[in-house]
């Protein structure tokens, strides 16, 4: 069964959009698929960058 998803909507620069936008190109990813990698993976990599922070 596959994993239900939400939509989640962020709003970027221009530049950052041009810069992702030429990473999905160069492997054939959807813009989507690109962000939800990149959205994973910096939450595996950095679970633990905010303990502390003063609202946690």
């Amino acid at each position: 069964m596959q994993e239900q998803k939400k939509q989640y909507s962020v709003q970027l620069s221009k530049e950052t959009v041009e810069k992702l936008d030429a990473i999905k190109e160069k492997y054939g990813m959807s813009r989507g698929a690109l962000m939800r990698y990149f959205i994973l993976k910096g939450l595996k990599e950095n679970e633990n960058a905010l303990r502390g922070y003063p609202h946690s």
